[in-house]
């Protein structure tokens, strides 16, 4: 995982992160109370799941999660 910028360099509550991640691998199970992620998928395919719904990303997709949601992907 590569940080492009913090929350520490003035942006408040956001992080900037570019994340290379191999097959079958993620963040697992969790959620922020304090800040909203972003997730942009530039290659490959990824499955998310967001509010219980699963989700099939790929190339091009993008998803918000706001603050306290819960994420598994």
């Amino acid at each position: 995982m590569t940080f492009k910028t913090t929350a520490a360099e003035g942006w408040n509550a956001y992080t900037v992160c570019e994340a290379i991640e191999p097959p079958d691998s993620g963040a697992g199970y969790h959620r922020h109370a304090t800040y909203d992620e972003t997730f942009f998928i530039c290659e490959g395919h990824y499955d998310f799941r967001l509010d219980g719904k699963l989700l099939k990303l790929g190339p091009g997709d993008v998803v918000f999660v706001p603050r306290a949601h819960r994420t598994d992907s």
